[in-house]
C-alpha cells in the first residue's frame, strides 16, 4: 500500500501488475520442479562419452592386465544400462571428450593382495571428480568373482552415472548421447519407487528409445512393469504382462549379448510368466556375460532357490548384495535376498535383509510384507502388526489373509512353507 501511495498508479493498474507478477513468478515456479537434474552447458554437438585413458601402474605385469580388466568391466557396465559410448584410448591418442576414466593399481606385497585406485575426471577442467582406493581384505585369488573388484565396478558405474548427469544434457544434440541422459534421469526416478516416480521414468525410458532404437531401454521399461504389478500399481494387471513380455522379446532381440536385458528378462520370467526354468537360463547368461552383473546373480539365486536348491541360491543373492555396495538399486538386492534366506530356512538372516532392504528404501512392500511374516514367525507379534500398518499406508487393503492368494506377489513365502496365522 506504501508503493502504491508513492506511485501515480490507479488501484486497478497496479492489481494488473500484481497479476503479472505474480504469473511470472508461477512459471519460474513450473520450470524449476519440471527441471529432471542439475546440468551444466558443454559444447553443442559434443557427444556424451566415457574415455578408458591408460592406466598407471607399477612394473609388475599383471597388475596392468588387472588394471585395464577393471577399466572394461566399468565401461562394459556403464554401456549395458544405458548405451553410453565408450571410447577407448588406451592404444594411443583418444579425440577430446567430456568424461574420462583413468585408473591406477598398486601391488602391495603379494599380487593376490592389490590396492585398486579408481578415478573419474572431467577432462576440459582436468578436475578430479571423484577417487575411490580399495584393497582386498581377504587376499585371494583375483577370479572373475573377486567381491572387491565386483563391488569396485559397481561403484565406479554409480557414481559416473550421477556425474553424468551434473555436466551433460544441456547442450547434448547428438541422439545417442541425449538418450543416454534420458535414461539416467529415468534410473534416479525409477529407484525412488512410487506412481510419480514410475510415471516418470517410464517416460523418459520412451523418450530413450525414441531418440536411439537401443534394446535396453525397452528392457528398462519391462523391468518397470514387474514393478508396478508387485506393488500392484498398475491400473490394469494384464495389459503390464502383455506390455512387460512384448517390450522384453523386443530387446532381446536388439541386444541378445547385453547382460543387463538378460537379467531384466530373468525378472520378466518369474515376475508375469512364474517359469522358473527359464528366468534361471536367463540368469545364468546375465552373469556369464557381466560377471559384476549384481541384478544378474540375485535374480539367478531366487530362480534357483525356487527350483529346489535353495542353498545355493541364497549364496548368490548374497554375493549379488556383497557386489552391489552402495548401488541405487541394493535395496532391491536386499529384498531378493530376504526371500532366498526364507526359502532357504535362514529365517534370522533373511530378517536381517529385509530390514536393510526396508531401511534403504522405507516403502518398498516386497521387504515390508516378508517382514510381517517373518516377525510373526520368531513370536514378535508387536513387530509383525507395526510392519503391518506401515505397508497399509501404501497398500490400504493389506491383510495377512492377502499372503494366501495366488495372484498375491510372495510366492517365496506361500513355497517356503511358513505357517502364517495372526
Amino acid at each position: 500500500l506504501e508503493l502504491l501511495e508513492g506511485l501515480d498508479i490507479g488501484e486497478e493498474a497496479f492489481e494488473t501488475w500484481l497479476r503479472e507478477q505474480r504469473g511470472s513468478f508461477a512459471n519460474r515456479i513450473e520450470t524449476l520442479a519440471n527441471h529432471d537434474a542439475p546440468m551444466m552447458r558443454i559444447n553443442p554437438g559434443s557427444p556424451v562419452s566415457l574415455v578408458l585413458v591408460p592406466p598407471v601402474v607399477d612394473d609388475n605385469p599383471s597388475a596392468g592386465v588387472l588394471a585395464q580388466t577393471l577399466q572394461d568391466m566399468i565401461g562394459q557396465s556403464l554401456a549395458e544400462c544405458s548405451d553410453i559410448m565408450i571410447r577407448d584410448g588406451r592404444r594411443g591418442e583418444s579425440e577430446h571428450a567430456e568424461h574420462s576414466l583413468s585408473l591406477r593399481t598398486f601391488g602391495i606385497g603379494a599380487l593376490s593382495a592389490p590396492a585398486l585406485r579408481v578415478t573419474l575426471s572431467n577432462d576440459p577442467d582436468i578436475r578430479t571428480i571423484w577417487s575411490q582406493t580399495t584393497q582386498d581384505a581377504e587376499p585371494g585369488p583375483l577370479d572373475d568373482r573377486c567381491e572387491f573388484i565386483l563391488r569396485h565396478v559397481n561403484q565406479a558405474v554409480s557414481v559416473t552415472i550421477d556425474n553424468f548427469l551434473k555436466t551433460s544434457a544441456a547442450g547434448v544434440v547428438d541422439d545417442r548421447s541425449a538418450a543416454a541422459m534420458l535414461c539416467f534421469i529415468g534410473i534416479q526416478h525409477f529407484y525412488k519407487l512410487g506412481r510419480r516416480n514410475f510415471q516418470i521414468a517410464d517416460e523418459k525410458f520412451e523418450q530413450a528409445y525414441a531418440r536411439h532404437q537401443s534394446g535396453v531401454y525397452l528392457a528398462w521399461r519391462a523391468y518397470l512393469r514387474t514393478f508396478l504389478v508387485a506393488e500392484r500399481l498398475c491400473d490394469c494387471r494384464q495389459t503390464a504382462i502383455d506390455e512387460s513380455r512384448q517390450m522384453i522379446a523386443n530387446a532381446r532381440e536388439l541386444e541378445p549379448n547385453n547382460s543387463l536385458v538378460c537379467a531384466f528378462a530373468a525378472n520378466v520370467e518369474i515376475m508375469m510368466n512364474r517359469s522358473y526354468p527359464a528366468a534361471l537360463e536367463l540368469a545364468k547368461r546375465s552373469v556369464h556375460l557381466n560377471k559384476a552383473n549384481a541384478i544378474g546373480w540375485a535374480l539367478l539365486g531366487i530362480a534357483q532357490a525356487h527350483l529346489g536348491d535353495p542353498k545355493a541360491g541364497f549364496q548368490n543373492t548374497q554375493f549379488a548384495c556383497q557386489i552391489g555396495g552402495v548401488t541405487p538399486y541394493r535395496f532391491h538386492l536386499d529384498g531378493l535376498n530376504c526371500i532366498a534366506g526364507t526359502l532357504a530356512g535362514q529365517l534370522d538372516d533373511a530378517v536381517r535383509a529385509g530390514e536393510t532392504s526396508h531401511a534403504l528404501s522405507p516403502t518398498f512392500p516386497l521387504a515390508m510384507r516378508y517382514l510381517a511374516v517373518l516377525y510373526l514367525q520368531r513370536g514378535e507379534a508387536e513387530r509383525s502388526w507395526t510392519m503391518v500398518e506401515q505397508l497399509q499406508k501404501t497398500e490400504p487393503d493389506f491383510s495377512y489373509d492377502k499372503l494366501a492368494d495366488s495372484s498375491y506377489p510372495v510366492a517365496g513365502l506361500r513355497l517356503s512353507l511358513i505357517h502364517i496365522s495372526e
